[in-house]
Formats: C-alpha cells, sequence, structure tokens
C-alpha cells in the first residue's frame, strides 16, 4: 500500500512539472493572447449597430363559418436595427413570433402595418423598427360556400401508329366538392387536371395517377388533390366487308335494276371489335329521290350508316350504273 500511495504521489508530481511545463511554452502564451484579443474583438464588434430582418407571423382569429375572400399575408418582414448583442439575442431567441389579429364577421378594412408597431415592439424589445412589410393588410370576409363540379382531363398525348383507344377514358372520382368564399365559389364551373404529357407515344393501356390543378386562391379548397386516370389502348387492323346496295324512293312504275349490287367497304378497327363487325353494321343506298331517269344512267353510292368506332372508311365503287324496265313489260 505504501508503494502505491509513494507512486501516486510521484505521479502527481510529474503531471504538475508537465503542467507547468507546458503553460510556460511560447506555443500557449501565443493561444492565450489569441483567446483574449478575440474576446475583446467580439465585445467590440457586438456593441457596434447592425440591421437585420425578421418575419413576424401573422394569425388571424375569424368565426369558422367565414372565410377570406383573398388571402391576407400571412407574416410581416420586418427591418430592424440595433446593436450586435441585442440581435444576437433576437437570433437565438427561441419564443415564438407572432400577432394575433381579431377578424369581425362580413369584415372589409385595410390594417396599416405601421398601427401594429406597438405590437412589434412587444416581441422585439431593445431594436429600432426600420419599415415594415406588406404596409397594408387587406381584409374582407365572406360566407364559406360548398359546390360540386366535374373533373376535366387536360392531356397532351400522342398514341403510337395503329393505335386507338378501345373505350372510354375513366375518371375517378368524375367529381370533386370544392370549398370557398361564395363570389369565388359561384364562378367555378369545373376543374382541370394538370397536364399529362408523356414523353413517348402511347401504346400500352394508360392508369396513371394526376394531380388537380391549383387554383389561384389558395382559400379554395379541393375534397381532393388527386384522380385517377385510365384508358385501354389496343392495335387497329383493317378490315374488308362486302355490304349489300339498297334502292331507295324508285318510282312505283319502273323495275330499276342496280351494278353493282354489292359495295367493298374498306375500314380501320380495333381488335376487340374485329370479329364482331359484319356487313349488317353498315347500309349502302342509292336514292332515286329527284333523279332524272332519261338524262343519266348512274348514280351515287351513299353510306349511310356505321359504326362509331371504325376509322378511315373507304368504299368501292362510288357509283352504280342503273337499268329502266316498265313494270308493264313484264
Amino acid at each position: 500500500m505504501e508503494k502505491v500511495a509513494k507512486q501516486e504521489k510521484k505521479n502527481q508530481r510529474f503531471n504538475q512539472k508537465k503542467l507547468i511545463s507546458f503553460l510556460k511554452s511560447d506555443r500557449t502564451i501565443l493561444m492565450i493572447c489569441i483567446g483574449i484579443a478575440f474576446i475583446f474583438w467580439l465585445i467590440t464588434k457586438l456593441s457596434y449597430s447592425y440591421k437585420d430582418t425578421i418575419a413576424i407571423r401573422l394569425h388571424y382569429k375569424m368565426s369558422d363559418k367565414k372565410v377570406f375572400t383573398y388571402p391576407p399575408a400571412n407574416e410581416l418582414v420586418v427591418d430592424i436595427e440595433g446593436n450586435g448583442w441585442d440581435l444576437l439575442g433576437h437570433s437565438f431567441s427561441s419564443d415564438e413570433r407572432e400577432i394575433n389579429i381579431e377578424v369581425a364577421e362580413n369584415e372589409i378594412r385595410t390594417i396599416s402595418a405601421s398601427s401594429l408597431n406597438s405590437k412589434l415592439r412587444q416581441i422585439l424589445p431593445g431594436v429600432s423598427i426600420l419599415s415594415i412589410s406588406p404596409e397594408n393588410l387587406q381584409i374582407q370576409t365572406e360566407d364559406i360556400a360548398i359546390k360540386t363540379i366535374p373533373v376535366v382531363l387536360d392531356q397532351q398525348i400522342q398514341l403510337a401508329p395503329l393505335h386507338q383507344f378501345a373505350d372510354s377514358i375513366v375518371i375517378r372520382p368524375r367529381t370533386i366538392e370544392i370549398r370557398g368564399p361564395a363570389s369565388i365559389i359561384r364562378n367555378i364551373h369545373e376543374w382541370k387536371t394538370n397536364v399529362y404529357m408523356p414523353d413517348k407515344k402511347i401504346s400500352k393501356n394508360i392508369d396513371v395517377e394526376l394531380r388537380l390543378s391549383a387554383h389561384p386562391n389558395s382559400n379554395i379548397i379541393c375534397s381532393t388533390n388527386k384522380i385517377r386516370y385510365q384508358a385501354a389502348i389496343e392495335e387497329i387492323t383493317e378490315k374488308q366487308i362486302e355490304v349489300p346496295v339498297k334502292i331507295l324512293n324508285a318510282p312505283d312504275s319502273l323495275l330499276l335494276v342496280i351494278l353493282p349490287k354489292k359495295v367493298k367497304v374498306s375500314c380501320r378497327v380495333g381488335l376487340s371489335d374485329y370479329q364482331s363487325l359484319d356487313s349488317k353494321d353498315f347500309s349502302a343506298i342509292v336514292d332515286f329521290k329527284g333523279i332524272n331517269l332519261d338524262g343519266q344512267n348512274s348514280i351515287r353510292i351513299i353510306i349511310d350508316k356505321q359504326p362509331e368506332f371504325v376509322r378511315q372508311l373507304t368504299f368501292l365503287p362510288k357509283k352504280a350504273t342503273f337499268i329502266i324496265r316498265s313494270i308493264k313489260d313484264l
């Protein structure tokens, strides 16, 4: 035990000598001088006057049944001046910088920012207020309105060659509920999505989520801010069908024979409708109403019925020749 105690005293004396030696070294003395000089420099600098900018949040107290027609400023930007100590204190302060403003129902008024000086001085003691922005706060309240309107898809897409929409475009939801100031809501009749613009031509089914466009008035609130856009895309192929030609408005006393009796119809159709499409879906006619039978022997053929889903329909021939016979001669 005595040996241990002697060793500890010896180590302690050694450490003291080492510390004294370190403190007497030129490097240590230089570091201490620099530290003292820095403290004096900092004290001097913080005694000078400086300018700074601070944001003060605005909180409006109003009825839940009312809304601003247009959103007023939600903060004040205040330019201040003061010595470094005061500005440093404000920079590190954890206090909430907020001004409460009472708003009456159906109120229309302009609040001058300078009228808030007394409240600002309570929040920012020890500094001078140089300027406040904005200079005026425009306050206008009105009743809240709720309205249901349709969603309009804003798309700019190009389908790949020989492709088409197989069915109607699906938007979910098709309508949304909007809420906001009545004077603004009454003039809104639809709501567009953000533009859907793929970077390449579309050849596959579409199933994407689109956000709704934002309204300039942030007081307009939508029941949702996005929709689901779905569309089936299919390939197009060509189909040819022979369609009988019907005679309309032929004179009762005459027998009219037309040649050819059929036309060859060519059209483009989606693969989903290819098998079901047949001649019954088309109607080809020749109409003799108002036709001078003595002066001509041909008549124009018209396709007066075709499915809505066919594209680029053509047919041949475009005209039919006719032969006239009297029923009395038969």
